[in-house]
């Protein structure tokens, strides 16, 4: 093969060392085991000399093999051009190719290659013109490569010494390097440093710009050539150079100190996400009230927003796509799609024919979920208790229980106000707001949930729990704040995102309280919810699927019968017609015997033609029915999926919805907290030793060398909860 390994070890040195991936140490051992290597008949390439002894790390092997690659690339393409094998076009395509390889892969096929693949040249064209690239380098670098014959590389392994050879610092560069210089021809040895005017190739380190910089004597100037072996070795796109302009520059440049920038990329530009303005206040339940003492009154949230039928409720500014950008290399720069978001509707509201715009279909109070759904609650009172009387209640809109909700009942919706909860199960889209206490009842809310007392429930809350007096022996999980600023915590477990505000946790004769804070587990156990439905839908799925497989086996069995009765129908028809024909002979032969014989035979193949198409219409019924049962397996099978889909999202905006806020691993008590309460962050735990009083408690991370977690409790008095750890 004509590529030799030469000519390859000429180009990857001088980008390895202009990058400063290797010294000249380094060069000169490579080079000595190389050479070695060749003695015993292995010809190794340089950089697997560099990969095997460790020289270069092999994440950065691959980018030099490819930038080595795109600078053969363009003089390849050069000299494919001059000889008429290509044209401009094909040479773009095929480096445009090469750039997409590399970006797919991180590696890439040599340009000729390429062009051989595509049709474009000759596998004998290419060969020639490896052939003349291989007299080039002899006539640049002699038979030899022996760059860095320092001391220490014994005679023996350097041969002709009168051949030294010398790298020049910041030659060459490619692909993901960032800088190349050059003076005059590509390699020079010190004895044969010519005066007179030299060229530099300089690359920016985003790689958007060239220039070419001019200093010496310039009674002797940079000839056009030596510009084009710059550039061929510096791999700058041709398409992006002005050759004209640099011509004209060349007749006109000055002694002393000169540049031109020759190229220039074009960077990306970005896209822009879609947006979602809402036309009401989608927080109106804000912190609260602050009072004249500093106290904050949790109850006073905010006027609560109210919108007509045909009110304009949300609008869609649609994503903007973005613009590929391009470096000095011709190597596109792709941008990411922006991100899109669909305005989704459920109850009290509709969509514009365009998809842009939401309105409200209802009169009621507008709300919008944490994953996105748009809603207008409509009102539905009750004047006493939800019980025998009213049964459950489900109403999409704001429910309003002028009495309590009683045990054993269910209440779902959007917003529930109520006196009382007792023992219920309460699930809702928007806010509970209970006057009294929530006892023995079961709580999940997308919104907040704000009582007086709460005893032996279980509360699973996106916003905040804002309790008046007190939490006993209950379990809450919140994505937001709990608050008991003048009230206690006793014998519950409390996980709260945001932290913790209260007076008091624990006493001296109640069990220890469980406090995680930071840590978002009430959106870890409904992921985990939906993962389990997922994982079901999924069970249903292939059950469906195997049954459809099943059924299709089924019809597949069935048109063989099918088939196979119908041969036996056209056999029988066959002979019937055959006996016909013989009947008739026979009776013209006046031959009665034979007639009453050949009329025995024709009546049990017509019983027998008969039967076969009575067998034909039961399969064809049995077929019906196959067909019928496809198709409901069918609507099986795309319900399972849409419902997987609609699973996956609803996971899919709830994990992101939690992770647009960090936590707050942060426990304020204004009061005091016992001994034997166990405090988790979302890195570190530890048990109180004894009672604390008047404390802010946080988790805090320390160490300079490895970072380490732990829970701090620092004496303080006034303090926000919810200043961020």
């Amino acid at each position: 093969m004509i590529e030799k390994i030469r000519r390859y070890d000429h180009i990857i040195t001088k980008i390895a060392f202009s990058n400063k991936l290797i010294d000249k140490a380094q060069l000169a051992k490579a080079y000595s085991i190389q050479k070695k290597l060749e003695k015993s008949g292995d010809k190794v390439p340089i950089d697997e000399i560099f990969l095997k002894y460790k020289m270069i790390p092999e994440s950065l092997i691959e980018d030099l093999r490819t930038a080595t690659k795109r600078s053969f690339a363009k003089g390849f393409g050069s000299r494919a051009l001059k000889k008429g094998f290509v044209t401009k076009s094909q040479i773009d395509a095929a480096m445009g190719l090469q750039a997409k390889e590399f970006m797919k892969n991180r590696s890439c096929s040599s340009i000729g290659e390429i062009m051989v693949d595509q049709g474009m040249i000759t596998e004998e064209q290419r060969q020639v013109i490896l052939k003349e690239m291989e007299i080039l380098e002899k006539k640049e670098t002699g038979q030899e490569m022996k760059p860095f014959l320092d001391s220490g590389v014994g005679a023996d392994d350097r041969g002709n010494e009168t051949q030294k050879m010398v790298i020049q610092e910041s030659l060459t560069s490619a692909g993901r390097f960032e800088k190349l210089t050059a003076d005059g021809d590509i390699l020079k040895s010190p004895d044969d440093q010519s005066e007179g005017s030299k060229a530099v190739l300089i690359i920016s380190e985003d790689k958007f710009e060239a220039k070419i910089v001019f200093s010496g004597d310039f009674s002797k100037p940079v000839s056009m050539d030596e510009i084009e072996d710059l550039l061929e070795d510096g791999g700058i796109d041709y398409n992006l150079v002005d050759m004209a302009k640099i011509k004209s520059f060349l007749n006109t440049v000055k002694k002393g100190n000169d540049e031109l920038v020759i190229a220039k990329g074009e960077r990306p530009v970005p896209g822009k996400a879609a947006c979602i303005t809402y036309f009401f206040d989608t927080d109106y339940l804000g912190a609260g009230r602050i009072n004249e003492d500093g106290t904050i009154d949790y109850k006073d949230r905010g006027a609560i927003p109210r919108v007509n039928a045909g009110d304009l409720i949300a609008e869609k500014v649609p994503s903007q796509p973005g613009r590929d950008g391009f470096n000095v290399y011709g190597i596109s720069i792709p941008v990411s799609e922006p991100e899109d978001k669909d305005l989704i509707c459920d109850s009290g509201v509709e969509l514009s024919n365009d998809g842009l715009k939401v309105f409200a279909k209802v009169e009621g109070q507008p709300n919008v979920t944490i994953t996105g759904k748009l809603s207008v609650f409509d009102e539905f009172n009750v004047k006493g208790d939800v019980d025998y009387n009213t049964g459950n209640i489900e109403f999409d809109g704001n429910i309003n229980v002028e009495g309590a909700v009683k045990d054993g009942f269910s209440v779902r919706g959007g917003n529930l106000t109520a006196k009382e909860i007792h023992g219920a199960m309460i699930y809702l889209k928007g806010d509970l707001t209970v006057d009294g206490g929530i006892f023995g009842a079961g709580i999940q809310t997308e919104g907040q949930v704000i009582a007086r007392y709460v005893k032996d429930a279980n509360i699973k809350s996106y916003g905040d729990v804002v309790v008046d007096k007190e939490i006993l022996d209950s379990k809450i999980r919140t994505s937001g704040k709990c608050i008991i600023e003048r009230g206690k915590i006793i014998s519950s477990l409390i996980t709260a995102k945001e932290g913790i505000d209260t007076k008091q946790i624990g006493t001296d004769v109640s069990p220890p309280c469980t406090i995680k804070v930071g840590q978002d587990e009430h959106i870890r156990k409904i992921i985990q919810g939906l993962d389990y439905k997922i994982q079901k839908r999924r069970e249903e799925l292939e059950k469906e699927q195997a049954q459809y497989e099943s059924l299709l086996e089924e019809q597949r069995r069935l048109h063989v019968k099918i088939s196979e009765f119908a041969q036996a129908q056209d056999r029988a028809k066959m002979l019937e017609n055959a006996l016909s024909q013989k009947m008739k002979t026979a009776e013209a032969q006046k031959a009665e015997d034979e007639r009453k014989k050949i009329m025995l035979v024709m009546e049990k193949v017509r019983e027998k033609s008969q039967d076969i198409g009575n067998k034909i219409g039961e399969i064809f019924s049995e077929q019906e029915r196959i067909l019928e049962e496809i198709s409901a397996s069918m609507t099986k099978i795309e319900t399972e999926i849409t419902l997987i889909e609609k699973i996956g999202k609803e996971k899919s905006d709830v994990s992101e919805w939690s992770k647009k806020e960090p936590g707050n691993p942060v426990v304020v008590v204004r009061g005091e907290i016992y001994g034997g309460t166990k405090l988790f962050g979302p890195h570190a735990l530890m048990t109180l030793d004894e009672t604390e009083k008047n404390v802010m408690i946080k988790e805090v991370q320390y160490g300079e060398s490895e970072k380490k977690w732990k829970i701090e409790i620092i004496k303080a008095s006034g303090m926000s909860a919810f200043k961020k750890a």
